[in-house]
């Protein structure tokens, strides 16, 4: 259990950190600043489309989980920053 812990959250966080902390946090001022440009420019965000698959992810008592894919635009501003 310790190991799943370690595998799934703190091996990745490890090496994110390295990231955002190599060349003088260079990744993490970049980050900073996208994510200012992003919440000054959300009330401009326009969902264009979303499509729901017919196929349900997962089904519970208390919630349906599927996956859907949306077609959003936020002029000037890349939603998607990081691989």
């Amino acid at each position: 259990m310790l190991s799943d812990y370690e595998r799934q959250y703190y091996y990745p966080q490890q090496k994110r950190s390295a990231l955002l902390r190599a060349n003088g946090f260079e990744k993490a001022i970049e980050l900073s600043q996208w994510k200012k440009r992003v919440a000054h420019e959300w009330p401009e965000l326009r969902v264009e489309k979303v499509v729901a698959p017919s196929v349900i992810v997962s089904l519970s008592p208390w919630a349906i989980s599927m996956r859907l894919q949306s077609t959003s635009t936020l002029e000037n501003l890349p939603l998607r920053m990081w691989a």
